[in-house]
């Protein structure tokens, strides 16, 4: 026996690569699955965009966690109990 280490000669394919990533794919098209679904989706990611777009209003949404005076209409914390116009918010008596 000999001691030499064993050497095997395959033959040797080109590696494909993917058109998206430039990475080298695995997939038998030559393109990765997550790719595909990636390019797939371009034109339909763009109309929703621009429609989104379209429909947006000026006015920042409101937060949840903010309240609106109603005299000058600043946008206020909702623990706030009085405005800095002088309006001052109901207050509600908690059942605790």
């Amino acid at each position: 026996m000999t001691n030499e280490p064993r050497t095997f000669d395959y033959p040797v394919r080109g590696a494909k690569s993917c058109p998206v990533c430039g990475q080298s794919s695995y997939s038998k098209d030559g393109i990765h699955p997550q790719c595909a679904v990636q390019l797939a989706d371009e034109s339909r990611k763009e109309k929703l965009q621009a429609a989104r777009k379209a429909t947006q209003t000026g006015e920042p949404k409101q937060k949840s966690w903010n309240k609106q005076c109603p005299l000058c209409k600043a946008q206020l914390h909702v623990r706030r109990k009085e405005c800095d116009c002088g309006h001052v918010f109901r207050q509600t008596k908690s059942s605790v």
